[in-house]
């Protein structure tokens, strides 16, 4: 499983603009990784979402200018063994990392 963003909201503050984008029909949405950066070191999950990019840093799996997206994403943990659910790491069906916050 992987956790993909069903919209995405960028913003420009120096010009005043902003877009939307959906991926909610997407065959192909963007992969929501390193969600630690994306909240304040106070939020009950950040632990949680940190205890997933560890590992995933690590591995190496955040490296590669490719993975944004679940056709990309899902191909590369096959090939590295690996797969994600929820915010655990697994090789091989076994938890190797994240889960419970720790």
């Amino acid at each position: 499983m992987s956790i993909t963003r069903a919209t995405r909201w960028p913003a420009s503050i120096k010009a005043w603009r902003s877009s939307h984008a959906s991926y909610t029909d997407s065959t192909n949405p963007r992969i929501l990784q390193r969600k630690d950066t994306l909240v304040a070191t106070n939020y009950p999950l950040y632990g949680r979402f940190r205890a997933l990019t560890q590992p995933e840093e690590a591995a190496g799996l955040l490296f590669h200018p490719d993975i944004g997206y679940r056709k990309a994403w899902r191909p590369f943990l096959a090939d590295q063994r690996l797969t994600i659910r929820g915010h655990e790491l697994l090789r091989n069906g076994e938890v190797i990392a994240g889960g419970a916050e720790p």
